[in-house]
């Protein structure tokens, strides 16, 4: 075999290397997210006790939850799955990720029966997702391949079906059986948000906002922007309770509240009239921010440990572990993020 003709294989291997790569990222996010969405339908299962007890109702009322989120299922598979045939799949999938996202944060939050009853309902009617996802995948998959790849999604499903009940048991246990359906939430969120993997200039807030409207429509553009103003009047408000606290509690001085807030506001007035790039400001601030950090958690989780303090309501030696994981998990990050923007790695 020839230099040349080696050459030009050796060019043509890695030439394929990242479209089979970025397929096989395509196709994990596909397997999670079946895994993730079907796991919705059973998260009630071991929780009945739970939910009949919060909510005062029977366990035999309380058992209605599951009939009711299975047949909602039934329901979107009779009139949401062949959709999939006429409309884009990405962004049907996105769609229906957004909506049992915001069933479950409901469902979650429900203060009566009834309405945890209807969520349930839409819950399942919206996890149809893996219905599409399947053969998303099949038709993504190259010809001699698909058989592998469609495997894949399989497997997620049903590791989903398979470890939920346990899943949903554990997050109970931990936290309240309402926290398995925000932890759901959250998850969903974040796969609708992976449906822009491989867009061009989403590095950028304008990129992505341009690529949440090509992909979601202009209405969740719209939302996309407003979630964004409502942060920064959240940053802001915090920036000033906390000043406040500190001035007042500390310091032992009051500042008129108008004056508070526009000292609070000069800085970022200030950046938009030297027409500084959002996006570069966005993550300089985080960085900043980042500093802090370690001094905040730290001293919390060592003043919430100490019996002396807390008494009876100290933590206990399980909460302790894990939340020291967490915070010697989020400083090293943290860490990493810092030397990545100083060094421009």
């Amino acid at each position: 075999m020839s230099t040349t003709t080696a050459g030009r294989r050796g060019q043509a291997t890695r030439a394929g290397e990242p479209r089979k790569y970025g397929l096989d990222a395509v196709i994990l996010t596909m397997a999670i997210a079946c895994g993730l969405t079907v796991a919705n339908l059973y998260y009630a299962q071991p929780l009945l006790a739970l939910i009949a007890g919060t909510f005062g109702v029977s366990r035999g009322a309380a058992a209605t939850v599951v009939t009711v989120t299975q047949l909602g299922y039934a329901a979107g598979l009779a009139f949401l799955v062949p959709l999939g045939d006429r409309l884009d799949n990405r962004r049907f999938s996105c769609w229906a990720l957004l909506a049992v996202a915001v069933a479950l944060a409901v469902a979650a939050l429900s203060p009566v029966f009834p309405l945890f009853l209807l969520m349930s309902a839409i819950i399942g009617v919206t996890s149809v997702t893996v219905q599409v996802l399947v053969p998303f995948a099949a038709r993504l998959a190259p010809a001699g391949q698909r058989g592998r790849y469609v495997g894949r999604v399989m497997s997620g499903l049903l590791l989903g079906i398979l470890l939920a009940r346990s899943v949903a048991s554990v997050a109970a246990a931990a936290w309240g059986w309402r926290s398995i359906y925000l932890i759901s939430a959250v998850a969903m969120l974040l796969l609708a948000a992976s449906a822009l993997r491989g867009q061009e200039g989403i590095d950028t807030i304008e990129g992505a906002h341009a690529a949440v409207t090509d992909t979601l429509g202009p209405v969740v553009g719209v939302l996309f922007a407003v979630g964004l103003l409502a942060s920064g009047l959240a940053s802001t408000s915090v920036g000033c309770y906390a000043g406040s606290v500190i001035m007042e509690g500390l310091l032992h001085r009051r500042v008129n509240l108008l004056l508070r807030r526009v000292i609070t506001l000069i800085p970022a007035l200030l950046v938009l009239a030297i027409g500084a790039d959002p996006t570069t400001v966005l993550v300089i601030s985080q960085v900043i921010l980042s500093f802090g950090l370690p001094f905040v958690l730290i001293p919390l989780l060592r003043l919430t440990s100490d019996r002396t303090l807390m008494g009876a309501d100290a933590n206990r030696i399980g909460v302790k572990i894990i939340g020291w994981l967490i915070t010697g998990a989020i400083v090293a990050l943290n860490a990493v993020l810092i030397v990545g923007v100083l060094t421009g790695a």
